[in-house]
Formats: C-alpha cells, structure tokens, sequence
C-alpha cells in the first residue's frame, strides 16, 4: 500500500498541474518517504533483533561470555520497546513517523545491533577455533547448540552435524531435574540401530565445546578398546558368527586387518616356492 501511494504522489509530481498543488504534493511526498525509511529500517531492526534476541535475552552462558553486548543489547531493547510503544499510543503512521530525529535515532539502535552482532560472531569463532567441527556447523545451528549449551538433552539433536554417522548419544536421564546435566552412556549410530556403550559415563559438564572435545576423546577411546577386542575375538569363533557380534566400522577396519596380514603371509609362501599358496588363501 506504501509504494502505491509513493507512485501515485510521484505521478502528481509530474503532472502539468503539479504548481496549482505543489505544497501539499510535496509535503506528502516528504512524509510518505519518512514512512518508507522508518519501516525499512524497524523492519531490519526487527529482523536482527530476532536474531539476538534468543542469545543474548535467554542464553545464561552467552551473557557470561559477553556481558558489555548484552548490556548494550538490553539498552537497544528498552529503547526500540520505547518507540513502539509511542506508536501504539499515536496510532497514526504518518504522524509517527515524521517524527523530528526518530530517524537518526533509530539508526542509531541499528548501529548498536550491528556492534553486538560482531561481538557475537567473534564470540562464534571462538567457539569454532576451540571446537574445530563447528565450522561444518551452520551459524544458525551454531547459535542453537551456544545458547543450549547448558543443556545438552538439546545439544544432542546437532549430534550428526558434528559426527559422522552418530545420531546421538545416550543419556542417562533424557529429562533431568533444571540445573543438573545427565551423563552419557554411550553413542547411537544414525544408520541402522547399532550402539555403541561407555565403559564409563562421561559427564558433560564445563562450557559445550569442552564437553564436546571430550566426546571426540572418548568416542576415539572406546572404539580404539573395540577394535583390540574385536581382533583378539576374529580368530576365536566362525568368521559368519564374528560378524554379527561388532559395529559396522569396526567389522571393516579389522577385515582389511587380518586382509592384509594373510595376504602378505601368502605372498611371503610363495616366495618361498609355494605356487599355490595365493590359490590356497582364496
């Protein structure tokens, strides 16, 4: 409706009886340009609000990290709260929006926003250095996992953004009493319903990337203790009984394993001078 009325005073502006009019022509054309610049700029204000909002209002661990942004966002809160407000009461939009300084002063509040907003993603590639996976994260989801950080039963939906073929790992309480954390118990995977168990519960406490190196050492770990074992069982039992009894990855690593070794043992018989000893592995 705005830009139909800004066409249709342009279109006065250039009509031949434009001076009988001009005054009053030229006045709207001023205050509908007003109203344009006002609602472009409360509407991009409104859109990184949004953006923010979820961080730096309820994230308790983003208000620790960044306590001058969060001030300074509080304070553009307040005043862009006020503004509205202000329009509420008036309930005319011409009139609010022609209001005298309401535009460098909201220019002002976009400035202040654009401050926080780098504040915050220097504060995401923080994050990112001391958790390198996270640049495989989207900003979006980045923000999500931050502002959840404390409360990992949220983390674990990004899970298979930050590990390959882990959906998510298993908790001991999916629904734990506010303030304390569950521990994990072990790793599920995405493709099939293998599982993985912790031969310990990993707490998941300190900040979220700290835990989440610790979920890589301990993910590597355990499937390091796996494949010992799993060696050691290949040669005890039926190779069609072994399969079934060890994770898809595991099964692989230590195929190409035992592969490799009796090959090179074949290879070492016939030079030795046994022909068949390549006829005889197959």
């Amino acid at each position: 409706m705005l830009e139909d009325n800004q066409v249709l005073v342009q279109g006065m502006m250039a009509n031949r009886y434009m001076n009988t009019f001009r005054d009053l022509v030229l006045g709207w054309n001023k205050k509908l340009m007003a109203v344009a610049d006002v609602v472009a700029i409360l509407t991009e204000i409104q859109r990184t609000w949004a953006y923010l909002e979820s961080l730096f209002v309820v994230s308790e661990e983003v208000k620790k990290e960044l306590p001058e942004a969060t001030l300074r966002f509080a304070k553009i809160d307040a005043h862009v709260k006020s503004v509205l407000a202000d329009f509420k009461k008036l309930q005319n939009c011409v009139a609010c929006c022609s209001k005298d300084g309401l535009l460098k002063f909201l220019e002002q509040q976009q400035s202040e926003l654009e401050v926080c907003e780098k504040a915050l993603a220097d504060y995401m590639e923080s994050k990112r250095r001391a958790f390198p996976r996270f640049y495989f994260v989207s900003p979006a989801d980045l923000l999500d996992i931050l502002s959840n950080g404390n409360n990992p039963v949220k983390v674990m939906q990004h899970m298979s953004k930050c590990f390959q073929a882990i959906d998510k790992l298993k908790l001991e309480d999916e629904s734990p009493p506010a303030g304390q954390r569950p521990k994990a118990l072990g790793m599920v995977s995405c493709v099939g319903d293998e599982y993985v168990g912790f031969k310990q519960p990993l707490p998941l406490e300190d900040k979220v990337e700290r835990y989440m190196n610790e979920i890589v050492n301990k993910m590597r770990g355990e499937l390091r203790d796996v494949l010992r074992e799993s060696v050691a069982d290949y040669t005890s039992k039926p190779r069609d009984k072994w399969l079934f009894d060890w994770p898809s990855q595991i099964i692989l690593v230590v195929n190409q394993i035992f592969w490799c070794q009796e090959v090179e043992q074949a290879f070492q018989n016939m030079a030795k001078g046994d022909r068949q000893a390549m006829v005889n592995y197959n």
